[in-house]
């Protein structure tokens, strides 16, 4: 599996392949389809010019584009905005997206007898999404060990360049017949050790590892 080679800013070719659910797509693996969002580093970079200097600055921060979908009406609370419970469920879709780039989709599962489960996860809103908005999800490895992943999806919308949320969650690889953590399979182990990789000198997301209260 080839990941994220070959890194350079440019806008979603729109290739993709269907899922089961018309209004979700997720993105076909492949180098050229890497999408850099505008907005990552901080709200405010909305703000920058599109420039040259800009886009090298963000290639620093490139992060693979693991999944979209578009919002659709029952998504949409009383505010007409995008209800907080399908913020992450738009994440755990990433998750699971994510899990087939590692190499526990469904025959990955079947074959090591593994799969992961959320621990623990933290979302900030950023920003608001309505009906019919396209929207896609980021992710980046902050670190790992034999048994659990720390990530943090970043949810994007691309027509303006705006973060949404982003979501810091600790996954931990669980043995199903035990019912008990496990460390990762060998082959599993090495592509989490591949994209960690390519992630590991990035700059930590300024929303992880936050704690929630109120200043005073």
């Amino acid at each position: 599996m080839r990941l994220m080679r070959n890194l350079r800013p440019r806008r979603y070719s729109g290739q993709s392949r269907q899922r089961a659910d018309s209004s979700q797509t997720q993105m076909e693996r492949s180098d050229d389809d890497l999408c850099l969002p505008l907005a990552f580093r901080h709200p405010r970079a909305r703000s920058l010019k599109r420039t040259d200097d800009f886009w090298k600055d963000l290639l620093l921060n490139n992060l693979p584009l693991i999944y979209q979908a578009k919002v659709v009406e029952d998504w949409i609370d009383y505010n007409g905005h995008l209800r907080d419970a399908f913020y992450f469920l738009l994440f755990s879709h990433a998750t699971d997206a994510l899990m087939e780039h590692i190499g526990l989709d469904a025959q990955g599962r079947a074959q090591h007898g593994h799969t992961l489960y959320t621990l623990e996860a933290h979302i900030n809103y950023l920003s608001e999404a309505k009906l019919g908005d396209q929207v896609q999800v980021f992710t980046q490895l902050v670190d790992h060990d034999n048994k659990r992943l720390h990530i943090v999806h970043h949810l994007y919308r691309p027509f303006d360049g705006e973060l949404l949320a982003a979501s810091e969650q600790m996954l931990m690889n669980i043995s199903a017949e035990a019912g008990r953590a496990a460390k990762f399979s060998g082959p599993v182990e090495e592509q989490i050790t591949l994209i960690f990789g390519s992630h590991q000198s990035l700059p930590r997301p300024g929303y992880c590892s936050r704690v929630i209260g109120i200043r005073r």
